[in-house]
């Protein structure tokens, strides 16, 4: 979420719910069952390549980020960083979890490769990332390095005090293998995505649906044996689907009739809090929005609270 979906709904998923929700009545988390997911569009797996929110919620649940946020608020908490420290306004290090592998069972790492997560896949793919268009989130980088198999140190040159704690950050990204791009090639690995999340990439058909199942050697309890993606372009499709039960959650519901609709049903519950925030931003390089005396008179044109009402409550929250 994160970049990320579904940690509201499922605990166990590992991945942040980024909009408002209808899901099937929820439980006290059991084994097994395969969890059906409504989906825009889906046309590829690259966790730097994308910024489509459908995309973002598989991402989630094949990576690992070293650090996720919690779903009670905007704080960092540890994933495959399991400590870190900030010395300085400039630089951070974060120490990660032993005894964390990558996927395995697929094209780069067979069975019983017992490939681990070190600090050398941390500098790789941050880098990495920072080559694609969607860097910026992450804020500005001077250096990531290795200082052991289990140690990273991230200098920037300004302070950053919101590496960790904005989901648009580290916490978005997923934490790739080398050898995967390097043997796949860029479009083979956004085909074939592997991670060390807690699920792995059994099928997957662009702008159709993608399936995943358990990954049997993670780290931390998974319940769920699958989740499936299943691709519906029309959003009230989407919600057909769901009450008709051919699918459990349509994350984004975005028209308020249709949120009151739903809310009805004794059959759905409605989470009315995801861990999304939106915002109207100003391109300041450019007049008349590079001036602040006008980003200000708009500001106080506009009445926030009656858009709020307008558009979101009674499901959110005011920023």
């Amino acid at each position: 979420m994160s970049r990320r979906l579904l940690l509201a709904v499922v605990a166990t998923l590992l991945v942040s719910l980024v909009a408002l929700p209808a899901t099937g009545v929820m439980q006290s988390p059991q084994k097994g069952g395969i969890l059906r997911i409504a989906a825009t569009t889906i046309q590829q797996l690259d966790p730097y390549k994308t910024a489509a929110n459908d995309e973002t919620n598989v991402i989630g649940l094949v990576f690992d980020p070293l650090v996720i946020i919690g779903k009670d608020g905007f704080e960092a908490k540890p994933h495959l960083a399991e400590s870190w420290e900030r010395p300085d306004d400039y630089t951070w290090i974060f120490h990660l979890r032993k005894g964390v592998y990558f996927q395995e069972g697929n094209a780069v790492f067979p069975k019983g490769a017992r490939r681990e997560v070190t600090a050398d896949d941390v500098v790789y793919s941050i880098n990495r990332f920072m080559n694609v268009s969607t860097a910026f989130t992450i804020g500005e980088v001077d250096e990531v390095k290795a200082l052991d198999r289990y140690t990273v140190q991230i200098t920037t040159p300004v302070p950053n005090p919101f590496l960790v704690d904005d989901p648009n950050r580290l916490a978005s990204v997923g934490i790739v293998p080398k050898e995967a791009v390097e043997k796949l090639g860029e479009d083979g690995f956004a085909m074939n995505p592997i991670g060390s999340g807690p699920f792995i990439l059994k099928s997957f058909a662009p702008d159709q649906s993608v399936v995943l199942e358990r990954n049997p050697d993670y780290w931390l309890p998974v319940y769920l044996d699958g989740v499936e993606f299943v691709v519906i372009p029309d959003p009230t499709v989407q919600t057909m689907a769901l009450t008709a039960g051919e699918v459990d959650v349509v994350p984004y519901i975005f028209n308020v009739d249709a949120m009151a609709t739903l809310s009805r049903n004794p059959r759905l519950q409605m989470l009315s809090r995801g861990g999304s925030y939106r915002g109207i931003g100003f391109n300041v390089t450019t007049p008349p929005f590079d001036e602040f005396a006008v980003r200000d008179a708009i500001s106080k044109a506009v009445d926030i609270d009656a858009a709020f009402n307008a558009v979101v409550a009674p499901h959110g929250e005011r920023a």
